[in-house]
């Protein structure tokens, strides 16, 4: 059969209609679609006339149009269709002037047991429940004179895109007036949703935690160590009974991925780049009271851990400083409870590292003990007040030996006391 008029197979007929052969098939059996078969043959032999094809097209539309028409009657069309579109436009315009409500996390308030979560305009997002009645509202508070932006030994809380999701999250350490329930970490959203939490030295399925019992937050930071956009959540925190300092790297979901021990105590603990190498100092006292600043190299890759299983990669200690000291000084600052602080000072060209109890250390950018100076409060002592020569001598004694450790260096010609 060979006539302009006709078309013989599916694939043509498709093509005339500019539809798949599938869709034409379903018209034929749904809406009549005029097809015609050979008798002689199998039914996927099939012919069509373009005539009738075009009819029918035609019938088509004219039963559309009528179904329009009289779906559109005047008799149909609802009374109160007016006054409806007169509401949405005046609610699209009350949308459209009044100012959005920010749904960002701006700050939060505690009442009894729960985290309020608040907006730029101390507006309500949320709450979120938590089994304490006592929380310690004064820790979360932010220091008045931040005289030293890189000290954050006691942070509580941090508001910050953690996941880079868009929104803000809340971080915070639970902070209690008995200190029960100081070993979690929360986080959560700008709903106030809990995203994950964390508990120190008891997370489960790492086997390196089950030698950290209950672990007192120190507080923690936020830190992207390979200037990635991937950042990294460093919690500190003590067991004081068993005298075991711990660091623990979480990813954004609040998975462990890497840790270092401590031994002793944790007090202080501050990020240190000299020549472009990254360093994380930790100050505390050793099991034996001994001030030390423990060097954790901040290179070591961590990025492939922390998935459920996998466990975390230890972080490497490339250093430990033993800072020169004597049993007077021990004993105070353990009967005080005097923390071993980690500061950064200005002099001359560049800056120089200041760790203090007592008794005030001064290192060069390359963690070596340069001087020393006896704070105020131990001046004031009885026993050197009276003889001011023995805190002169104890002074160069202690800065010699200091020297002695820290570098083969002679001890400085003269001091300034």
């Amino acid at each position: 059969m060979n006539d302009k008029n006709t078309l013989e197979t599916w694939k043509q007929i498709a093509a005339y209609l500019n539809r798949r052969v599938r869709t034409c098939q379903r018209w034929e059996q749904e809406y009549g679609l005029p097809i015609k078969r050979y008798i002689d043959s199998n039914k996927s032999r099939v012919f069509a006339y373009k005539s009738e094809i075009d009819n029918w097209l035609l019938s088509q539309k004219n039963k559309i149009n009528k179904q329009k028409k009289h779906f559109f009657t005047p008799a149909k069309f609802p009374k109160y269709a007016l006054h409806l579109a007169v509401i949405c436009f005046f609610v699209l315009l009350v949308q459209l002037v009044l100012p959005k409500t920010e749904k960002e996390i701006h700050g939060f308030k505690i009442e009894g047991s729960r985290i309020i979560l608040l907006n730029p305009d101390q507006k309500n997002l949320g709450a979120y429940n938590t089994p304490y009645h006592n929380f310690d509202k004064s820790r979360y508070k932010a220091p008045e004179n931040n005289r030293y932006p890189d000290f954050k030994t006691h942070k509580s809380y941090l508001i910050d895109d953690i996941d880079r999701d868009g929104h803000k999250e809340l971080i915070f350490v639970i902070r209690t007036t008995d200190s029960h329930g100081e070993n979690r970490l929360v986080c959560l959203s700008h709903k106030a949703k809990e995203k994950w939490s964390f508990t120190a030295g008891e997370s489960k399925g790492f086997s390196f935690f089950q030698n950290f019992p209950y672990q007192h937050i120190l507080g923690f930071d936020i830190i992207d160590m390979n200037k990635d956009g991937r950042q990294k959540i460093l919690v500190i925190s003590n067991n004081k009974t068993h005298q075991q300092g711990l660091v623990t790297f979480l990813n954004f979901s609040g998975q462990p991925v890497g840790f270092s021990k401590f031994k002793g105590e944790i007090t202080d603990f501050m990020y240190h780049s000299p020549n472009g190498l990254k360093r994380l100092l930790l100050a505390g006292y050793s099991i034996d009271h001994n001030p030390i600043c423990q060097v954790i190299d901040l290179m070591d890759q961590i990025e492939t851990k922390g998935t459920e299983d996998q466990s975390p990669n230890q972080m490497s200690i490339i250093d430990q400083i033993i800072f020169p000291t004597n049993p007077d000084i021990q004993k105070e600052c353990l009967s005080k409870n005097i923390p071993f602080e980690i500061r950064i000072e200005p002099e001359n060209k560049e800056p120089r590292l200041v760790f203090q109890n007592l008794v005030l250390y001064y290192l060069s950018s390359d963690l070596q003990l340069t001087d020393l100076r006896f704070s105020l409060r131990m001046q004031m002592k009885e026993q050197y007040k009276s003889n001011p020569h023995y805190l002169a001598s104890l002074k160069k004694n202690l800065l010699f030996e200091g020297l002695n450790i820290s570098s083969p260096a002679s001890p400085p010609q003269s001091l300034s006391y």
